[in-house]
């Protein structure tokens, strides 16, 4: 009986198939697994793009009111640029958006099997409001060096759209205005004595806010409007400003009011509370200034309501537009006793007169000879003969054959006119001259 059929079976069901368990050539590879890497390695290399590439990444997709997010944009060339390339400015209601400092600087990176140089700028941008907003697609001109000829050429590219939302953390609703910060402070300084005021002094109130990780545009006015007792209040213009810290907003809003001591009295400027959102800690935190104490030694006088205040405005409006309107009335009445024509002397008909013969306006010559000859002295010019030629003259002319002559007629008529009002001159003159010889009474 052989045995060798048996005991090779035997060994082939207890030992395992070694070749299916490991490599026996480890480190080796077949032909085709080294052909699949090359086609792969060349398929990479022809994906490499050969133009310039620009790419725009948002930092965050959903941020709190107030809270900035960091869009960065970065454009890519094979070669290098000869020039820096034109970055897009653009603006969105209800976005503040701001170039911070130290936000823009060149990269390298590695496109394909090359590295790639270029620039990369970061955008601040804070939402004011809750909401969905949108940022559209944005263009770049990039001049940078052609890889064969090394000649500058031109090239737009387009950014893609990019959009978020701002939301209004859950609890937080109650707060009006709504203002989300990594820390906000409040301080005040006090100028004058609070406790010994008399009437005239004045007393100043410096209020500051203070806000980290976001705009000071967001903060509220900070002094109180309401009457005092004692004090009239003359606030100056707030003062508002953001810079740059590490990477992070911070924010400053002064106030500052003058209180001028008017009468006695005894109260206190109120306490300042300002509710916020912690990005840090997700809670509603309160900063807050104390109240002040002050006493103005003097007379009580009795404060006039508000409701009293806006009627004495009222009344000194409406005595001010009467006052208005009466002194433009006599003025207007002035001017128009000044415009008004002077009587009319014989001067002045006769003028009227002799425009209307120079103009031969045969309809108006005898109401202008009429008015003049009211105005004469001594022997009616109408009735002087050379006057009354002219004028049968002129009628005959106007409605006689066409032959006559209407020119001379009518010129005859004006030497006539000049003649009859120098004899009437000569007449009056002679009426008021004296006696040559006067004679006494008998």
């Amino acid at each position: 009986m052989k045995l060798w059929p048996v005991l090779a079976a035997l060994c082939t069901s207890i030992v395992p198939d070694v070749a299916a368990a490991q490599d026996p050539f480890p480190g080796f590879k077949s032909n085709a697994e080294i052909k699949a890497e090359e086609d792969a390695r060349d398929g990479s290399e022809a994906a490499t793009p050969t133009e310039p590439v620009a790419r725009v990444e948002m930092s965050a997709m959903d941020v709190v009111p107030g809270q900035a997010l960091d869009m960065r944009v970065t454009v890519l060339v094979p070669t290098y640029m000869p020039s820096p390339p034109v970055f897009p400015t653009f603006d969105q209601p209800n976005l503040m958006i701001s170039l911070p400092e130290g936000g823009s600087g060149p990269v390298t990176e590695r496109v394909g099997a090359s590295n790639w140089s270029g620039v990369s700028r970061r955008y601040k941008v804070t939402p004011m409001v809750a909401g969905n907003f949108g940022i559209p697609s944005l263009e770049i001109t990039v001049t940078w060096a052609d890889p064969e000829t090394n000649a500058p050429v031109e090239t737009t590219l387009s950014l893609a759209a990019q959009s978020f939302t701002a939301t209004v953390p859950d609890g937080s609703e109650s707060l009006d205005p709504f203002i989300a910060a990594e820390t906000l402070s409040l301080t005040q300084t006090v100028e004058g004595s609070a406790e010994a005021l008399e009437p005239g002094d004045t007393l100043t109130r410096n209020i500051t806010a203070e806000i980290t990780g976001s705009s000071a545009i967001l903060l509220p006015a900070l002094a109180p409007t309401g009457a005092l007792p004692g004090l009239a209040a003359y606030p100056d213009s707030p003062t508002v400003q953001d810079r740059e810290n590490r990477g992070k907003t911070v924010g400053t809003r002064s106030e500052r009011t003058v209180y001028l001591a008017e009468s006695g009295a005894q109260s206190s400027l109120p306490v300042i509370k300002l509710r916020w959102f912690n990005t840090n800690t997700g809670q509603i935190e309160t900063a807050s200034v104390e109240a002040i104490p002050y006493n103005v030694d003097g007379p009580i006088l009795p404060r006039v309501a508000d409701s009293d205040r806006a009627t004495l405005i009222y009344v000194g409006f409406a005595v001010l537009l009467g006052t208005l309107a009466a002194i433009g009335l006599i003025r207007h009445r002035a001017r128009k006793r000044d415009t008004s024509p002077p009587p009319p002397t014989e001067a002045s008909l006769f003028r009227d007169l002799m425009q209307t013969v120079k103009a031969r306006d045969l309809h108006n010559i005898y109401g202008a000879l009429d008015r003049w000859a009211a105005m004469t002295q001594g022997p009616d010019p109408r009735r002087h003969k050379d006057v009354q030629l002219a004028l049968t003259n002129i009628g005959a002319a106007a409605y006689g054959p066409p032959d006559s002559e209407p020119g001379a007629t009518w010129a005859s008529l004006a030497t006539a006119l000049s003649a009859a009002r120098h004899s009437g001159t000569l007449t009056r003159a002679a009426q008021h001259l004296p006696a040559l010889n006067p004679t006494g009474s008998a």
